[in-house]
């Protein structure tokens, strides 16, 4: 295995525009930096901006990141569209500049998000013969999401797809989605990361049973927070000791109106909470006897993997991803959309029926950890720049 220059495209990335948007892709981004030389370049308009271009550099876990804000447009028309992605693609050339000047030429490109920072990386294939890997998170290739794709991106993306040295989904579940688009590419499965310096296990047995938590954006459609809080509200009848917290990204309002939609008639026996620091989240899911989710779909649930590598079991609804696994050792798997099931898993659970094994979880949680992920990546690097 041999240290590589890594340039780090991002179609997505933590900023200070969005401070959590792709952040699986900074974490992919630590992972790397913990052996290669990596830096981070990301372009981003900005609603706010106060100057036409502003380049910030940074260096932050080992890695440097080049962000370009670029002024936004009030308006959006077509003409507008045509040319914010032809300033996208100028701004990712600046950027480029200041990189190759300050660390010099990369080895390898490793792009996240085949569209649209994939442009960018097939065009310096193209040039500058530097060949890139290209990772994929979007859940838009989930065919039950019924996105409508539009004919140029969906070819531009099969193009970056095709040039690609390897096409990297997080899941199988996704790749089988992208296929279904015609993305044809070299594939290799490489999962989402988790921090395991931040979520690892407590070292007690496992706490209460009725202690139950749930950490996400809380967005109804995706989420079903609404299909959730029914059932444990049933639940909450049946187990006046049962406790679930809600961690959720957005506001609380959201969450307060998903649970008067609902009628939610036990709110002493529910948390919500607004956005924690990634610490707080770890130590909540450590103190916890269970995770709760209950989407619509996922196209991998990292927070199922942060639960498993604190080392407590999930409850979720087979929805794609990490929720296609189903272990008794680990969780129960529900059928998607299913009240009366997530209520009986509820049920289960609390009773303490359900053995989970804890060196079952850890096990499971390794696939996903640091270390174990960026060898997975310089594996790919060794195999491209071998060619």
């Amino acid at each position: 295995m041999s240290k590589r220059n890594v340039l780090f495209l991002a179609s997505w990335f933590p900023t200070r525009i969005h401070e959590t948007s792709g952040n699986f892709n900074e974490k992919f981004a630590e992972a790397i930096a913990m052996f290669h030389q990596v830096v981070v370049l990301h372009v981003i308009a900005d609603s706010d901006a106060t100057k036409k271009v502003e380049i910030v550099t940074t260096e932050q876990d080992g890695y440097k990141k080049v962000v370009v804000y670029f002024r936004k447009r009030k308006k959006e028309s077509i003409f507008n569209k045509i040319q914010k992605t032809y300033r996208y693609f100028k701004y990712y050339r600046q950027g480029y500049q200041i990189i190759r000047e300050k660390w010099g030429r990369p080895d390898i490109v490793h792009n996240n998000v085949l569209f649209p920072s994939g442009l960018f990386a097939l065009y310096l294939k193209k040039l500058h013969k530097i060949p890139y890997i290209s990772t994929e998170h979007w859940t838009g290739y989930l065919s039950y999401r019924n996105l409508a794709i539009g004919r140029l991106r969906l070819k531009l993306t099969r193009t970056i797809a095709r040039h690609a040295h390897w096409v990297c989904p997080v899941t199988e579940h996704l790749q089988y989605g992208m296929e279904q688009f015609g993305i044809q590419g070299n594939y290799s499965i490489v999962p989402n990361v988790v921090d395991d310096t931040v979520f690892y296990p407590s070292t007690d047995s496992f706490n209460n049973p009725i202690h139950f938590l749930h950490v996400s954006n809380c967005k109804d459609s995706h989420k079903n927070i609404s299909g959730m809080l029914r059932a444990f509200d049933n639940f909450a009848d049946f187990e006046k000791r049962a406790e679930l917290t809600i961690i959720t990204e957005e506001s609380v309002d959201d969450v307060y109106a998903i649970m008067a939609g609902v009628s939610f008639r036990n709110p002493a026996q529910l948390k919500v909470l607004g956005r924690q620091a990634i610490e707080m989240v770890a130590e909540f899911m450590r103190k916890a006897s269970c995770f709760l989710l209950f989407s619509n779909f996922e196209t991998f649930s990292v927070v199922v993997a942060e639960a498993w590598s604190c080392g407590i079991p999930a409850i979720y609804s087979r929805c794609g991803g990490l929720t296609e696994i189903n272990n008794p050792a680990i969780g129960i798997q529900v059928t998607k959309g299913d009240e009366q099931e997530l209520f009986d898993a509820l049920r289960t659970v609390s009773s303490g029926e359900t053995h989970f094994d804890r060196s079952a979880i850890l096990n499971q949680a390794r696939e996903y950890g640091m270390v174990a992920i960026q060898e997975k990546f310089s594996a790919l690097y060794d195999q491209v720049l071998k060619d």
